[in-house]
């Protein structure tokens, strides 16, 4: 049976009934180097610059990467990268490294952890990755400033310290000596500001702005209300929003305004009607052409319209069932009668209370004229110049100066303009007609 090695240190464990007579040396190795490399072992590895450092860890044999405590050495010119195996084990991890770069302590492919130049570091390959061994310095006393503490346990205040003894709260003067009078009242290059109570050189009502290169000027609010801030195209400047319109506009549901296509700025008075804007007004005036408009309700129950000049089509009117019919003799329904197709009706100039042609239903003085001539009536019940006056039998006639009677069309008597009258027949006297 041949050897096999541990998971993470590679230690060598000698199969059963292996190495008769020579595994002392095979312990000694284990115990001697291997072991005391992974509990206490110490070694420098010189970083290469330029290229990652790979370290491996060598089954059986001394290596540098189960040493326990690594200090890295060398001249970098830019951060670089210790390679590890990703054999769980502990690091301690110094970068003594020359030229003030860090140093990331990584297994292959992963992130690892960055230890800073100078620092003194305690980590932990986890079997995928390195990362930092401890979150938290347990310690029952204050960190003393030699130790890399600040010598106090709580600080109100900017911590000032001298490098010596314990921190303490900075004044005003200590906070001045340590970064300048001058980059105290006047910062070049300011990112960001949480709180600002004053600028110099400013009064009340001001607005700080950059006139130039290195140059703050103030622009002062005026006082008139309305006024703002602008550009006009070389120099912010201050304008005012005028709060008065000298003319107004009106409004006028007639229809009398101003033409379409004109601006209102209140410069002058403008009266704006549907005339003005291309409409139509409530009554249909100016209204033409087609309008594709939806109109409510239900035609089959619509009682009035009051004036319907063309129907092309219409899809849902009811059904008329019965008609209306229009008699000149005078028979019809009486006045006031409603026709919505329900039943039949016949309309006649009684119904609608109108005189017939022949004059029936007429009364009262009519102021008319009548056109054609009185000589040729047949028929007047008073007519005060007619020059013949016929009846049924009787007819009288003017003829040869004298009125001719007549029976039919027998002449039966005449009287002369003297009154001599000259019968046919027997003229009696004082009798009876």
């Amino acid at each position: 049976m041949s050897s096999t090695y541990s998971t993470n240190l590679a230690i060598e464990l000698i199969g059963t009934g292996d190495q008769s007579g020579a595994w002392g040396t095979t312990t000694n190795n284990n115990l001697g180097t291997l072991l005391e490399q992974a509990i206490s072992g110490y070694v420098t590895q010189a970083i290469t610059d330029g290229a990652d450092t790979v370290l491996t860890m060598t089954p059986g044999l001394s290596a540098t990467a189960r040493n326990i405590f690594i200090e890295c050495t060398g001249v970098l010119t830019a951060a670089r990268n210790l390679v590890v195996p990703a054999n769980k084990k502990l690091y301690f991890i110094y970068n003594n490294t020359s030229g003030g770069y860090a140093v990331t302590v990584k297994v292959s492919g992963q992130t690892g952890v960055l230890v800073v130049n100078g620092s003194k570091v305690i980590l932990v390959c986890n079997g995928t990755d390195v990362v930092n061994a401890t979150s938290y310095l347990a310690t029952t006393s204050i960190l003393p400033v030699s130790s890399g503490g600040t010598g106090v346990a709580t600080l109100t205040g900017v911590a000032y310290g001298n490098g010596a003894s314990a921190f303490t709260a900075a004044t005003g003067a200590q906070i001045v000596s340590a970064i300048g009078a001058t980059a105290v009242t006047n910062a070049t290059n300011a990112t960001s500001a949480t709180t600002a109570t004053n600028l110099a050189g400013g009064t009340a009502n001001q607005i700080a702005y950059q006139t130039g290169v290195g140059a703050t000027g103030f622009l002062t609010a005026p006082s008139v209300v309305g006024s703002y801030l602008g550009w006009n195209g070389s120099a912010l400047t201050w304008s005012t929003i005028s709060t008065t319109t000298p003319n107004a506009a009106t409004f006028n549901d007639s229809g009398s305004g101003d033409a379409s296509g004109i601006s209102f700025n209140g410069a002058a008075a403008r009266t704006i009607s549907y005339n003005t804007v291309g409409a139509p007004s409530i009554t249909g005036t100016n209204a033409s052409g087609t309008w594709n408009i939806s109109i409510s309700g239900n035609a089959a129950t619509a009682t009035s319209a009051t004036s319907a000049t063309s129907a092309a089509s219409a899809s849902t009117a009811g059904s008329v069932t019965n008609s209306v019919t229009f008699n000149n003799a005078g028979s019809g329904d009486a006045s006031g009668t409603t026709f919505n197709g329900g039943a039949p009706k016949t309309i006649s100039y009684n119904t609608v209370g109108a005189p017939s042609t022949t004059g029936t239903n007429a009364s009262g003085t009519w102021n008319i004229s009548i056109s054609g001539n009185a000589a040729t009536a047949t028929s007047a019940t008073n007519a005060t110049n007619a020059a013949n006056l016929v009846t049924s039998n009787f007819s009288i006639i003017e003829s040869g100066g004298k009125l001719v009677f007549k029976y039919g069309s027998t002449v039966i008597a005449s009287m002369d303009s003297s009154g001599n009258i000259t019968s046919a027949a027997n003229i009696t006297a004082y009798g009876t007609p």
